[in-house]
């Protein structure tokens, strides 16, 4: 919580966060005092990345769409990774400078879903935290995927992205997909599009003969 010392603020990006009570991101910004009392533009900063992670309902490959206990990233290869994903840290608004705790950095963020878990709904679904700024290395990460039962699955992202940098404030945002998947959701021409739904809660598709617009 905030106490009044603006050379002290929390800035914390946790190794560990729990599902549903993810820790907000610092938001800095400043202006010069004057004595025109007049509207203050301020342009706001974040001291983390956003990611995104679009989990698809047969990430496991069950029959059943699973209850997630958990999700954690690390470096397919830490040895080449010379960033951190996570860190404890304050940030002095007087000298913009982030005070990082050095023991605290973390090459892995696990998030965790609680004793409940996360029940995947069919197609993909959205798992959002913030990670520190990092550049990603060679052969990219590992995102495992392990649910309530104990059955995991790890996938490869970033691989082919090796030097890109993402700086504090941007958005990463991810598509999983099962190891051998590409991650294209197949279709058969024709294609219906639903433009509503009937009494009993059914799609209504317009075809190319427009009969069964109504």
């Amino acid at each position: 919580a905030y106490d009044g010392d603006v050379t002290k603020l929390k800035a914390d990006i946790p190794a560990v966060v729990t599902y549903g009570n993810m820790p907000k991101a610092l938001q800095v910004a400043k202006a010069a005092k004057t004595s025109v009392v007049a509207p203050v533009e301020l342009a706001f900063s974040s001291m983390s990345c956003h990611m995104v992670m679009n989990i698809p309902g047969n990430i496991l490959g069950g029959e059943t769409l699973p209850v997630l206990s958990s999700l954690e990233i690390k470096a397919y290869d830490e040895s080449v990774f010379d960033g951190h994903l996570a860190f404890n840290a304050t940030y002095d608004l007087t000298a913009d400078n982030l005070n990082v705790v050095s023991s605290s950095l973390s090459k892995t963020l696990k998030v965790d879903f609680g004793t409940s878990g996360l029940p995947l709904k069919v197609g993909y679904n959205a798992v959002a935290f913030n990670v520190a700024p990092f550049t990603v290395p060679v052969d990219g990460f590992l995102v495992e995927v392990k649910d309530v039962d104990g059955n995991t699955v790890v996938s490869e992202v970033l691989m082919n992205d090796a030097g890109t940098e993402y700086k504090a404030g941007e958005t990463i945002e991810i598509n999983l997909t099962r190891p051998g998947e590409d991650g294209i959701i197949p279709c058969e021409s024709p294609v219906e599009w639903p433009i509503g739904y009937d009494e009993n809660d059914q799609p209504r598709a317009l075809k190319g003969d427009y009969t069964d617009m109504w």
